[in-house]
Formats: C-alpha cells, sequence, structure tokens
C-alpha cells in the first residue's frame, strides 16, 4: 500500500488489531466524498460505506461482497461493501480501498468505482480464465452481428457501436437504438438475463434483445465455425487498418478474448436456426426495477440481486425480414 493511501486510510495491521477486539466501531475516512468504514461485531461484518446521490447499485454481483443501499446516521443515502468471510477479509479490504481512492481521489461516483475497481482486479485475476461454453457462444453472437453492421455500415461504425465504453449498458449503441445480444445451444430460445437492469432501456432508446440459436456441429460440416475462425476471420478484414484492428482487439479484450488462448476455442458450432430481433417493451416478459418497487415499495432496496431466464421463443422478427432489417440499418 503507497503512502498516499497510508495518510487517508487506515492501514491492514491497524484495522487488523482493531477487529480482534471484537468490538464494533465506526469511523469517518477523510477524502471529497463522505465514507465510513465500520465493524458490526454481532454480525462479524466489515462494512465500507460511501454517501451517494442516487441509490444506484453496482452493475457487477461478486458471491464474497455484499452490495446494497443504505441509509447512514444523518440519513443520507450511501452504497455499503459488506463481508462477513473473515477468511476473505483482507482481500476485501484491499478491494475496498481501490474503491475509495477512485471515489476519494479520481472522482468516480460509489456505484462505478465498483464496477471500475472489479474490471481491474479481474484483468489481474482473470487473465489465465478461459471463457465458459455460455460465453464463448456469447461472443459469437455479438461477433456475428458486429460482422452483419459492418458489411451494411462499414468497419467504422460497427466497431464503435460494440461495447463502446467498459461500462456499457448494452452490447451494441447504434444510432436509434441499443441492442442486447442472447446466444444458446438450447432447442429453445431461453436466455439468462444476469441482472434487474440488463432489459432496462435507456432514457429515450428504444431496446431489443437479439436472439440467438447455435448447435455444436462436426468441424467439416458445411458452414460450420468456431469462436477462434470467427475472431480470426473478423481480424484478417481490417489487416488494412491498423488502427481500427487494434481498436477491434481492445474490444474483443473487454469481453474477455484472450489471444493465447485460441486453442481453447475449437469447437464449432452452426446456426440452428436464424436469429430473431425482439423489442423489448411493456409487453416483452422481463423483471425491471420499477416492477420491484412496485411489488415491494420501499423494501425493494433490499433485493440486492436478481438473475432470471426468459423463453423467447416465437417472439420478435426473424433475420432476413424487412422489419429485422430495418432496424439494423
Amino acid at each position: 500500500m503507497n503512502q498516499t493511501r497510508r495518510d487517508w486510510v487506515i492501514s491492514w495491521p491497524n484495522l487488523e488489531g482493531l477487529l480482534s477486539e471484537k468490538n464494533s466501531f465506526r469511523m469517518l475516512i477523510a477524502g471529497a466524498q463522505s465514507a465510513w468504514l465500520a465493524f458490526d461485531a454481532p454480525r462479524d461484518e466489515l462494512l465500507i460505506e460511501i454517501e451517494q446521490t442516487q441509490a444506484i447499485l453496482p452493475k457487477v454481483l461478486p458471491q464474497a461482497i455484499s452490495l446494497r443501499i443504505g441509509r447512514s446516521v444523518d440519513g443520507k443515502t450511501v452504497l455499503v461493501l459488506a463481508s462477513a468471510n473473515s477468511e476473505l477479509r483482507r482481500y476485501f479490504y484491499d478491494f475496498s480501498v481501490e474503491v475509495l481512492e477512485l471515489t476519494q481521489i479520481q472522482g468516480f461516483s460509489p456505484h462505478s468505482a465498483v464496477d471500475e475497481a472489479w474490471k481491474r482486479w479481474g484483468e489481474l485475476i482473470e487473465q489465465q480464465s478461459v471463457l465458459s461454453r455460455e460465453r464463448q457462444v456469447g461472443l459469437l453472437a455479438e461477433l456475428l452481428l458486429l460482422n452483419k453492421l459492418a458489411s451494411s455500415r462499414g468497419w467504422q461504425y460497427a466497431v464503435d457501436a460494440w461495447h463502446r465504453t467498459a461500462r456499457a449498458e448494452h452490447d451494441f449503441c447504434i444510432e436509434h437504438c441499443d441492442i442486447e445480444v442472447k446466444a444458446t445451444t438450447s432447442d429453445r430460445r431461453v436466455h439468462t438475463i444476469g441482472s434487474v437492469d440488463q432489459l432496462q432501456p435507456s432514457p429515450n432508446r428504444p431496446l431489443y434483445l437479439l436472439s440467438n440459436q447455435f448447435a455444436v456441429a462436426p468441424r467439416l460440416a458445411e458452414e460450420s465455425f468456431s469462436l477462434a475462425s470467427l475472431v480470426e476471420s473478423t481480424l484478417e478484414q481490417l489487416d488494412t487498418n491498423p488502427s481500427l484492428q487494434l481498436m477491434l482487439k481492445e474490444r474483443l479484450a473487454r469481453a474477455g478474448w484472450r489471444e493465447h488462448h485460441m486453442p481453447y476455442y475449437q469447437t464449432t458450432f452452426v446456426v440452428r436456426s436464424a436469429a430473431h430481433l425482439i423489442h423489448v417493451d411493456d409487453r416483452f416478459p422481463r423483471i425491471v426495477p420499477e416492477m420491484l418497487t412496485v411489488a415491494h415499495g420501499s423494501a425493494a432496496s433490499r433485493i440486492e440481486s436478481v438473475m432470471y431466464a426468459v423463453d423467447v421463443s416465437g417472439l420478435g422478427w426473424k433475420d432476413g425480414t424487412a422489419e429485422f432489417e430495418k432496424v439494423l440499418s
């Protein structure tokens, strides 16, 4: 831990000494944003509370860290990071200090600071993690849409639209709408929705879900492709534009792709059925924050995470129809 941090955050050895006394405490953390370090002895829970203007939770959902919206002693809204796992307490504190540095020194909002810190830690510790089968088919689907957009609007447009920022709310942001891309190898169009915000449209921006169905196929099957071959062929199309190719590689890295993992991505697939594009409107089967508020009132803030599966079979417009092409044009 560097000297800057020791000036405004208690060192781990000193904190460890306080924790060993098994007494509850709460201390103010110096910095630009009101924040507190606390220990709840009865629950054996270490907490960081950071004041924020809105009751917004981070997008990440760490298993070992509780993220919730709370109230400070003077009634202000705070983002609470908490852990009752004593074995992981040192790591939780190091992560919390990273979040505090982003809020107190770099001006991040608390919820975006958690997302940014989690991204940085992930880049450090997940560098050797191979994408799961689910994430591989998800990336396949995104690359197919990327290529489709490039064919109609050019590569600059396509790359600009894909994962525009590290904290982009949806997979693609084109001129007049956003697109969330989903993929499955099931014989039904059942997709997992990972958060209550994933199918929440941005203000004044229509949102569409692009549903893809793939099937595992022999390598010699007609029109089969693997994640490795699709990435390779996509990058080859930009050989004459090194700067744009580099931009695409950065987008791929953001999606979890690592070139040295190429041997792990040789499983071949075929398109099981044409993609369907579905407007995410009030008729779409989904769970969004407003529904939780209506159902539970103020208690909705106690719901820390939502994950569900939705069957969109028979919904939307098939790839190749005029309605499908009109959205992407």
